[in-house]
């Protein structure tokens, strides 16, 4: 479950609400709060660079806190050379720290790692990892593409430190979703597809241990954003394993 957290690992109707709360089911049980802060955030189209800060909290609630109590924040802080990841979580009880900094022309560089199952870092490597994101601003810059090229397409390298990996994103057409009010007709539904652990990008240099969830099967999650919330995520839908999971935006002010 906590792996599902990284994905969104892996976001009233005011367009320029700057924090946004869901929540997310697991069978229709309540089972996680996740809420985005958008503190000033910047793009500068000419250098096609962010600047300002953007904040991201996880906690899981009702029955899987009893069996998984989990909690996350994750800031981010985007200036001109880059910018750097902050993770700092509880996984039962668990410390769970990170500080990564990523580089638009350069590998990332990992500051502090203590994760809670006791893994090491993985080493940055030139030929998979150039140019490599964090799973959140993979979000992120879909949110930029939606807003001003209306279109979800592309493909991210991703690098957490504990693992890498790669994230395609594709539009769909989606009709069967929860959303059934005045903006339905407003919605751009996107494919988010996470290759196989079992890729040689994984699997020469990672322990079983450090591979992705599921085993050796890749996953996709479909989000869909809407023009009315600024381009915002207002539901997302998991198939597992152990069955569905589905957040939904519930506030935003």
């Amino acid at each position: 479950m906590k792996s599902f957290f990284l994905i969104v690992l892996l976001f009233s109707g005011c367009i320029n609400a700057a924090t946004y709360n869901y929540q997310f089911k697991w069978l229709g049980i309540p089972v996680s709060e996740f809420i985005i802060f958008k503190d000033e955030l910047i793009f500068d189209q000419d250098r096609k660079k962010y600047n300002g800060v953007i904040k991201f909290y996880t906690k899981s609630i009702g029955p899987l806190k009893v069996y998984r109590n989990y909690f996350s924040e994750v800031g981010i802080v985007y200036s001109d050379h880059g910018w750097v990841y902050n993770l700092n979580g509880s996984d039962r009880g668990v410390p769970e720290l990170k500080e990564i900094e990523y580089f638009y022309d350069n590998v990332p560089s990992v500051i502090i790692f203590e994760d809670d199952k006791g893994s090491n870092a993985i080493e940055p490597i030139h030929e998979f990892d150039l140019n490599a994101s964090d799973p959140f601003t993979v979000l992120i810059n879909t949110v930029h593409l939606l807003k001003n090229e209306n279109k979800c397409l592309g493909k991210f390298n991703v690098f957490d430190g504990k693992r890498r990996y790669i994230v395609n994103i594709k539009p769909i057409e989606l009709k069967n979703i929860s959303i059934k009010n005045h903006i339905q007709e407003k919605l751009i539904h996107c494919s988010f597809s996470i290759d196989s652990s079992n890729t040689p990008v994984n699997e020469e240099f990672l322990s079983k241990r450090n591979k992705w969830p599921f085993n050796k099967e890749g996953r996709t999650m479909i989000i869909s954003f809407s023009s009315v919330y600024n381009f915002m995520p207002i539901e997302f839908q998991l198939k597992t394993p152990i069955g569905s999971i589905k957040g939904n935006l519930i506030e935003s002010y």
